[in-house]
């Protein structure tokens, strides 16, 4: 498919302009950002590579991606920064995985305890 100077090369694309949604690996990057900020640490992309298993490039580029969106702040070489609209978004997301942390884990419980009778 051929495209204009600042189009996009694959259906998949022109669905994510169209729209405000966040991909599920937006969320798991936000979310890992967001993690390490808690954490006190600056973020940089080799770590966040390294803390999601994936190559630098990768993590770039899906940063550029959040960047574009509004939710982070970052420049070359530099640290990664969550903006206002990433802070919100991104403590959802942290709360949500612990919430399911934590229902896994009362499952969990509940099945290993004796039923009594």
């Amino acid at each position: 498919m051929v495209t204009d100077k600042g189009g996009f090369y694959t259906m998949k694309g022109y669905e994510r302009s169209a729209s405000d949604e966040m991909t599920s690996s937006m969320e798991e990057y936000l979310e890992m950002v967001c993690r390490m900020e808690e954490e006190g640490e600056p973020i940089r992309v080799s770590s966040l590579a390294a803390s999601l298993h994936v190559r630098p490039s990768s993590a770039s580029k899906m940063l550029d991606n959040l960047r574009k969106a509004g939710y982070i702040d970052f420049k070359k070489y530099g640290s990664i920064m969550v903006t206002d609209k990433g802070y919100e978004e991104g403590r959802y997301l942290l709360h949500r995985h612990r919430v399911c942390l934590l229902e896994t884990g009362l499952r969990f419980l509940m099945s290993a305890m004796p039923m009594r009778s």
